[in-house]
């Protein structure tokens, strides 16, 4: 069973699907992905509502888009039950459409879930959602090569943060060394340059949190704190001298 310690780290875990559906030929598609991401980045939320509506998206990318504004909403939002309110509104979300009977849509539903059950501190309830998450990215793997657009090369880069992030606690079980732990940051730090304006900013955000956790890299930290502020500079919690915000404690969401 993994250690309360263990389920912490993985609150680092942030990077979402959102490049998997980035990869489409139609530039269209692209164009209006981007748009909305960059509005949910920038904490302008209202705004990337109305670009959620944008015909050229498609169902995934879409959904995919749809649970990171809601997530950036509830870290946004103020009051204890903020995190309550986005499990909810996410369990909502996840029966209007079947792209979430998908891989990459229960991929996607568990990040999430682990992600605001720790923030709630709730390490027994994100357990069963790790697990089904750990099943789901499997299962993802088995399907993605027949799959278009870069599903298959973003799921590499999915297991490369996940497994970085179990390598700190799980060493001798994983067979992980530092040897390993630095060809992942090297492949992680690779897409975080990527020309794909989603790919680029969701592992600038990967790494810089995991960066600032305990022991870490502090220049790496202000490294990706800097290059997250120049990408979103109305995101007040990308702070562009490295140190995390003091709004919700972001490093642990």
């Amino acid at each position: 069973m993994l250690r309360k310690e263990i389920l912490a780290l993985l609150a680092l875990f942030c990077l979402a699907l959102c490049p998997a559906y980035t990869g489409s030929p139609l530039k269209d598609q692209t164009r209006a992905a981007e748009e909305a991401f960059r509005l949910i980045y920038n904490l302008k939320f209202s705004q990337a509502r109305e670009a959620l509506m944008d015909p050229a998206l498609d169902e995934a990318q879409r959904e995919v888009l749809y649970a990171d504004l809601l997530w950036w909403e509830a870290v946004a939002g103020s009051g204890e039950k903020k995190f309550n309110t986005f499990l909810d509104a996410l369990d909502r979300r996840s029966r209007t459409t079947a792209f979430w009977n998908s891989p990459e849509g229960r991929v996607t539903y568990h990040t999430y879930q682990v992600r605001a059950k720790l923030s709630l501190n709730d390490y027994f309830g994100a357990m069963p959602n790790y697990y089904s998450l750990r099943k789901a990215v499997d299962a993802l793997r088995v399907t993605g090569p027949d799959r278009v657009g870069t599903t298959d090369a973003f799921l590499s880069n999915f297991k490369d943060a996940l497994s970085l992030l179990e390598s700190n606690r799980l060493t001798s079980v994983l067979g992980l060394g530092s040897s390993t732990e630095a060809e992942l940051l090297r492949r992680l730090e690779q897409q975080s340059a990527s020309a794909d304006l989603i790919t680029s900013a969701l592992n600038h955000y990967f790494l810089w949190k995991y960066y600032a956790g305990p022991g870490k890299d502090e220049a790496g930290k202000n490294l990706h704190a800097r290059a997250l502020h120049q990408l979103f500079p109305s995101n007040r919690f990308f702070n562009p001298g490295g140190n995390t915000s003091p709004h919700n404690q972001l490093t642990n969401n």
